[in-house]
This record gives C-alpha cells, sequence and structure tokens, in this order.
C-alpha cells in the first residue's frame, strides 16, 4: 500500500512539475518577488474585468440581441424543421385518435442560456476562446400539461390531448405519456415524444441547414465550423412545463420564480431501462438569474477557475472529467455559506470552490443547487471521482501562479509590476500602488479605444439598431453604455481606488464628497501614480503637449497640464487627449490610428447585419428553385426513400406558404418589431414605470423603423451629404442615358453612401437624445445611477460611487445572500463594502 501511495505522490509531483515548466517567467518572477501579497493580482485584475463585462442590463441587451437575430434567421429554417417534425409525427410507432394530437409539435422560441448568457465564458472579442454557444429550442403543441407525478385518472375526450410526466428511478428525470381517455383501447398510456426521436429530429435538422462538425452531446447537438475560434453552438430540444417545480418550496421574492416552471430537455441516464425515452430537468432559467446575482469576486472566480482547467489541458496535465456545470453549481452553493475569516477575493473564492468540490466528490454527492435531490455527478465511476479530486489537489498547490497566468490570458501583461531588479522584493504597498498605475493606464486606453467617434462602432450600431430598436428599446441604450469607454474607465478607476491605499494619496486634498445617496471619488490623486514613462505612453511627447495645451488653452482643460487635476482633466477626455496629441505628437495619432483598424476589423467580424426582408425572401426563393430531395438525399443518405420524398414535398409546400402573400413580411415584422421575453428577464432588470427616456427613445424607433417603398426620396427623408447628393445626380444621369452598367454602378454607390449618412445621423440623434434624457450625459460626467455595479467617472475625473439603484432597475436577492461579500443590485451601483474587492484594506466612506 505505501508503495502505491509514493507513485501516485510521485506522478503528482512530476505533473506539477510539468505544469509549472509552462508558465510563462514573468508569472514565476512576480510570484518569487511578491510573497504572500502576491494574491492582490488576481484580487483586483479578474474582479475588474467582470466588472467590465458583466453589467446587467447590458448583458440582457446582448442576450436579446442574439435572440431576435436567431428569431430572423428561424424565418428561413423554419419550412424545413416542420417538414422533419410532421414526417417524424406521422411516423410515430403507436397512434391513437383519442389521446393523441392531430398536430405535430411547433417550435416557439429561441433562448440564450448557458456560460455566455451568464457571463461566465472565456471569449474575447477578434481571439475566441472555449466556452460555446447555448440555445434552446422551445416547443409547443395543441396539448395541455397533466399534474406530474403519479397517473392520472383517465379523461374525457373533450379534455385530451394531455401530457403526463412520469417520474422515473432517478430523480430529475421523467418520461412523457399521453393521458388515457375513456375511449382509449390501449391499457398503458402511450408514450409521447421519445427523447431518442426528437434528438434525431434536431440532428437531421442541423445537418441539414449548417455545416461543420456536428456531433450530439447529451441533450444537445454542437455545431462548430471550421472558421468558428470558440466552442461552436449548443442547439437543444426543450419543452416548458410551466407552473411545475419539483424542489422545495423557495422564498417569496426568490429571482428565479418558481411559477414559471421548469424545462425538459431529451437525455436519460446511461443504464437506464427507459434511457432513449427520458427527459431531464433543466433549470437553465432559474441558473441564469441566479449566476448574474453573484457577486463579482465569486463569479470572477468561477471563470478563473474555468481557465485554470483549459491551461492544465493545454499543458498536458488533463483535469480529468471536470465540467463547467460542477463549477457553477459549487459557486451557487458557495454563495449561501456564512462569511467566516478573512475574505482576498478571487483567490479566496477558488479555495472554496476547490474545497467545496472535493469535500462533495468525496461524499459521491454533488447536489444540484435547484433541486438537492439530483446528483449532478451520479454518472461519474469511482475512478474518475478520484481523477477529478487528483487534479483540484494539483491545482490547489499550484494556484497562486495560475491565477498569474490567467491574468496574462485575459490581457494583462505583468511586465508593469515587475519593474526594478529582477531579485528585489516587492512589499504589500509596493504592489499596491503598482496595480493602481496599471488600472489607471488601462482606463485612459480604453477610453480611448472605446470613444464614441472610434470607427469600430459603425459595425456595432449595423448590429444594434435592427435588431433592438424596435424589439426592446429600452435595452439599446444600456447596451451602448456596457460597450462605451465611458463605462470601462468607471470600473477600472473604481478597482484602483479599491485596491490603492487612501494613506498614500491624499496629500490634504479631499478624496471624497457626498452627492445625494453617492460618494464621488476623486480621481486626480490617482493621476500621481503615473511615472514618466506611463506618460511617455499615453502622450507620447509629454513636453510637447503639455506646451500646445498652455498654448491653446482647449475647452475642458481648467488646470495647467503639468498637475495632477490638468493631467486628470486630459486623459479622461479621450477626445481632447486625440486633438492634442495629434497637434503635439502627430506619429501617435498614427499609432492610434493603427490600433483603431484592428479593433474596426474584429468588431466587423463580431457584429454582423442581421438578415433583412429581403435576405429571408431571396434565400427561401433559392430554396424553392433547388432539388429538395437531392438536398436530403446528399445531407441525410441514411433517409428512406418515401421519408425523403414526403419530407420534400412538405419542405416546399411550407416555404411556398410562407411566401403566399403577406406572410413573410407579417412573421418578419413580429420577430424584429417585439421580443416576446418569454423567460420573463427583463422584469429582473428594468423596472415596469420605467420612463428614464421613454419619450425620446420611442421617437428615435418611430424614425427607425421601415418604412414603405416609394419612388424617389421622401420628402422627410434624413438628410444626405454633398457628396451623395453627386452621386444621386450621376445615377439619374445613367438612368437618362439608358446606360444599363453605369446605372447599376452609381445606384450601389448611391444606396452605400444612403445608408452610411442615415446611419451617422442616427447615431448622432442616440447620442443627443441620450444626454436628453440623463442617461448618458457628458463622456467623462455620469451620475451614480448609470453605472451597473461600479462608480462613475465625473467631469475632470471623478469616481461616483453610490448604493442606489438608478430608476431604471430593480434588485432583489433570495435564499441565502447571493451577493456575498459585495452588494450589488443587479442595475445599481456599488456599495462601500464593495470597494475592497480588489483586497484593499476595509476602509469607511
Amino acid at each position: 500500500m505505501s508503495n502505491i501511495f509514493a507513485a501516485i505522490s510521485a506522478h503528482r509531483l512530476e505533473q506539477g512539475r510539468r505544469l509549472v515548466g509552462t508558465l510563462s517567467p514573468a508569472v514565476q518572477q512576480l510570484v518569487e518577488r511578491c510573497g504572500s501579497a502576491v494574491h492582490l493580482v488576481a484580487d483586483t485584475l479578474l474582479v475588474a474585468d467582470d466588472l467590465v463585462k458583466n453589467h446587467g442590463p447590458g448583458q440582457q441587451a446582448y442576450i436579446t440581441a442574439q435572440e431576435v437575430d436567431d428569431a430572423v434567421g428561424d424565418l428561413v429554417r423554419r419550412p424545413l424543421l416542420s417538414a422533419l417534425a410532421e414526417v417524424g409525427a406521422a411516423a410515430a410507432a403507436a397512434r391513437c385518435r383519442h389521446c393523441q394530437p392531430r398536430q405535430p409539435l411547433r417550435l416557439v422560441t429561441w433562448n440564450r442560456s448557458g456560460s455566455k448568457a451568464e457571463g461566465l465564458d472565456d471569449g474575447i472579442i477578434g481571439e475566441g476562446g472555449t466556452s460555446d454557444f447555448d440555445i434552446m429550442l422551445e416547443f409547443d403543441g395543441p396539448f395541455r400539461w397533466a399534474p406530474p407525478g403519479a397517473e392520472p385518472a383517465d379523461i374525457e375526450p373533450r379534455s385530451a390531448p394531455q401530457l403526463w410526466a412520469r417520474p422515473t428511478d432517478n430523480a430529475g428525470l421523467v418520461t412523457l405519456h399521453w393521458v388515457r381517455t375513456d375511449r382509449c383501447g390501449h391499457e398503458e398510456p402511450l408514450e409521447a415524444l421519445p427523447a431518442d426521436s426528437v434528438r434525431r429530429l434536431m440532428v437531421d435538422f442541423c445537418r441539414v441547414t449548417m455545416g461543420g462538425e456536428i456531433t450530439p452531446t447529451g441533450p444537445a447537438v454542437n455545431v462548430k465550423r471550421p472558421d468558428d475560434k470558440d466552442g461552436g453552438v449548443d442547439y437543444v430540444f426543450c419543452l416548458l412545463v410551466r407552473g411545475w417545480w419539483p424542489a422545495p418550496v423557495w422564498p417569496d421574492g426568490a429571482p428565479w420564480d418558481t411559477s414559471f416552471g421548469v424545462h425538459l430537455v431529451p437525455t436519460g441516464r446511461p443504464g437506464s431501462k427507459t434511457e432513449f425515452i427520458e427527459y431531464r430537468i433543466s433549470l437553465s432559467r432559474a441558473e441564469l438569474l441566479a449566476v448574474r446575482q453573484l457577486c463579482p469576486g465569486l463569479r470572477a472566480a468561477v471563470t478563473a477557475l474555468k481557465a485554470i482547467k483549459n491551461i492544465l489541458k493545454e499543458s498536458g496535465v488533463a483535469i480529468g472529467d471536470l465540467k463547467s456545470y460542477f463549477i457553477k453549481t459549487a459557486a451557487l452553493w458557495v454563495a449561501q455559506e456564512p462569511h467566516g475569516g478573512p475574505r482576498t477575493g478571487v483567490t479566496d473564492g477558488v479555495h472554496r470552490l476547490l474545497d467545496w468540490l472535493e469535500r462533495r466528490l468525496d461524499e459521491e454527492w454533488l447536489p444540484c443547487f435547484f433541486y438537492p435531490a439530483i446528483n449532478v455527478a451520479a454518472e461519474l465511476t469511482a475512478d474518475q471521482r478520484q481523477a477529478i479530486i487528483g487534479s483540484l489537489r494539483l491545482v490547489r498547490e499550484h494556484l497562486t501562479p495560475l491565477l498569474m497566468a490567467c491574468c496574462e490570458k485575459r490581457g494583462w501583461p505583468l511586465d508593469i509590476l515587475l519593474e526594478g531588479l529582477p531579485t528585489e522584493p516587492l512589499s504589500e504597498r509596493q504592489l499596491r500602488l503598482r496595480l493602481g498605475r496599471r488600472l489607471l493606464r488601462q482606463a485612459v486606453l480604453e477610453g480611448i479605444r472605446f470613444r464614441p467617434t472610434a470607427p469600430c462602432w459603425e459595425s456595432w450600431w449595423s448590429h444594434a439598431i435592427p435588431s433592438l430598436a424596435r424589439a426592446a428599446p429600452r435595452l439599446l441604450q444600456w447596451y451602448h453604455h456596457m460597450k462605451s469607454g465611458t463605462h470601462r474607465q468607471q470600473c477600472y478607476l473604481l478597482m484602483a481606488w479599491s485596491v490603492v491605499d487612501p494613506a498614500d494619496l491624499a496629500d490634504g486634498e479631499p478624496m471624497t464628497s457626498p452627492v445625494g445617496d453617492a460618494v464621488t471619488l476623486d480621481v486626480t490623486p490617482l493621476t500621481r501614480l503615473l511615472t514618466d514613462s506611463d506618460l511617455v505612453l499615453l502622450l507620447g511627447e509629454p513636453a510637447a503637449v503639455a506646451a500646445w495645451c498652455r498654448r491653446e488653452r482647449p475647452a475642458g482643460l481648467t488646470a495647467e497640464p503639468d498637475t495632477p487635476r490638468g493631467r486628470a482633466e486630459l486623459l479622461l477626455r479621450p477626445e481632447l487627449l486625440l486633438r492634442a496629441l495629434g497637434e503635439a505628437a502627430p506619429w501617435a495619432m498614427d499609432v492610434w490610428r493603427e490600433v483603431d483598424r484592428e479593433l474596426k476589423e474584429a468588431w466587423e467580424g463580431n457584429y454582423r447585419l442581421p438578415f433583412t426582408y429581403q435576405q429571408c425572401r431571396e434565400l427561401l426563393e433559392r430554396a424553392l428553385s433547388c432539388d429538395l430531395k437531392y438536398t436530403l438525399r446528399l445531407k441525410l443518405p441514411e433517409m428512406d426513400g418515401p421519408t425523403v420524398v414526403a419530407t420534400a414535398g412538405l419542405w416546399r409546400r411550407r416555404t411556398q406558404q410562407l411566401l403566399s402573400g403577406d406572410r413573410l413580411r407579417a412573421a418578419y415584422d413580429a420577430a424584429v418589431g417585439r421580443w416576446p421575453d418569454r423567460w420573463q428577464l427583463l422584469q429582473h432588470y428594468l423596472a415596469e414605470d420605467d420612463t428614464q427616456g421613454s419619450e425620446v427613445w420611442s421617437e428615435l424607433v418611430l424614425n427607425l423603423q421601415c418604412a414603405p417603398h416609394t419612388k424617389g426620396r421622401r420628402s422627410s427623408a434624413p438628410p444626405v451629404s454633398a457628396d451623395t447628393q453627386r452621386l444621386l445626380q450621376r445615377r439619374r444621369a445613367a438612368l437618362a442615358g439608358s446606360d444599363r452598367a453605369a446605372y447599376k454602378e452609381a445606384n450601389r454607390l448611391c444606396r452605400a453612401a444612403i445608408r452610411r449618412d442615415c446611419r451617422a445621423r442616427y447615431e448622432r440623434e442616440i447620442r443627443e437624445n441620450s444626454r436628453a434624457a440623463g442617461l448618458c450625459g457628458d463622456r467623462n460626467q455620469c451620475s451614480s445611477g448609470q453605472s451597473d455595479r461600479t462608480g462613475s467617472v465625473g467631469g475632470g475625473g471623478d469616481c461616483v460611487v453610490g448604493d442606489g439603484a438608478p430608476p431604471s432597475t430593480v434588485g432583489g436577492l433570495a435564499r441565502g445572500d447571493l451577493a456575498s461579500d459585495r452588494t450589488v443590485r443587479p442595475g445599481g451601483a456599488a456599495t462601500a463594502a464593495g470597494r475592497s474587492e480588489g483586497g484593499a484594506r476595509a476602509r469607511e466612506e
């Protein structure tokens, strides 16, 4: 036995050496120089990333835009899905005209879920990641749900059809059956919608309509195209059982609202007698709401542990069968534990996750957070559990350097923290000051990269306006705020204040001033952290920029540029800063033009135009012109001849029906005109009586709606530029001269120019209307209600922190303290307790 333990210990030491050897020298040097204070790096930088990314209403706006795009794309794919469902229903083994419906299932909505919707993914625009997109395709049919549980009594034919979920021997798994009527001739309830048949339906649907690698995984069908830089897309068939909540009763006011119900997804327990007809209870909607309520530190700990899992995989040290769902479940349970002892943010959170996972896996029971009777790790063998436990212990032993590697992977270079002699140790105070410098530099750089006039916004507006301006106009403003440089500056400056000791910055100047229910933190003292090398990085030629400012005295600059106040005013106003660079250091502007170009290309690849009505119509007409039977034989070679003929015929018929009359136009307008919010999420981010800017945005939405096509330009059409007017004259001349080639070229240029003019006008109106409504205001002056979990940058460099939620948000937590050590409302600002998130000592406001 001792030899076995010795072999295991030697194997773990070898894994540790191999793992540490793959980390960068900067990581190892930082760990050696900072000693016990090195945890501040991850506790500060990773929380800052979470604050930037997980803005509650803004994140919901992003998901809503994706769902609207999915609904538009569904118009093109709907005829095929309908044909596959109808043919599959007709081929069912057992049929009864009394208890079964005559109509097949129909697709109701596409809903985003999983790590992308929850904000736990590792994706970076332009670089990709390992997380996948989860899309739940919710189906419904002409039936009602019988109460789950015991077998219901026979019903009258007029009450049929009713669907009954029969529990199995495994908690959380059910089989579906049609409730018998008193006229049925069969003795047992017939099986309804067997899981293997609906999984086959989804696989066939994906194989015909999508390219790339298609892999069934549990209840999902994963589609990964060759050019995907992430984990692809998981398509999941699901049924909503409204009003059913199998777990114990939860307290009133729980954000996951048990009256909503649960979803059923087609997957069974391996080895079960009813494996191929079983459905599993899915709590994706409740999990989405709960994860978004977690405190930033714990949420950042989840993403860090997932990143560590990928680092181990890349280094050849596998972490076994540890699933991301296990980590998320652990975080929800850890959030309920009472706070004990000193807390150090992300590092402490990862330690607690590792301890909880190891303890539960050792007990062979990892309970589902919302339904503890379900063991989410039930399918693991004893060897798999032990392998995971061994990997968790390996991570715990090398957690500090692994967290530093996570910071590097998230785009945080560690060079600024390593200045000085390689062997010189860094005290905690020195590390805090350097972290403050790093965050201040990042705030300035991000403010420039994502300024309102940056060219990257063109593709974002083209994506966001068609998707949200009519479907969810109240979310559009929050989506813009989340992506803006102002929001990013607020987050980084707040974390800079959190990690730096005020005693190092005070110097007799007031740092805070109460404004209503908020506290304004003056950013001016932070500029004292900047060194000469920092100023060269940010200003190019600091002396030349200062001389230009003294000579020109630009508006907004009230102090000398070489004073802390003057630097704050200059650095936190991107447009003013770029103007100064253009005049005093033209070469620096060349650098920023290249940065703008790279960011624009990255956003163009990420934010794509949704399908227009005309494009949808052309795609459907193109499908009609194809040999659909040949397409089915090519994509589904195992499908038999009669099924191919029947499916192709229904596919063509449903396409023709959609194209007839104005059905397609009505369906398209319904898809882009109003987001159905079937998961009832909006109530958790915007108040029912939210009127903030509603009149302004309603008027804007009316301007953005598609007008009926008329010849020529209407007198009320948006004005066009002089260049566009010349193109219009050129087009008219080509038309009069009957030169078809010249007319087509001129017409193409005219349409592109008019789109540019209209987009510029709408962007200008949105900025002006947002300022009029008090939503965005000046880029460097926002009220405390405009940021989600952070303060806001005040004019001339102030960071506002308050605990009052803005008028357009609602809060509320339930079942324990999901907000943990940081009180955060879904749309509100951070409280004073949240200022210590980065690991700084607790301070009173």
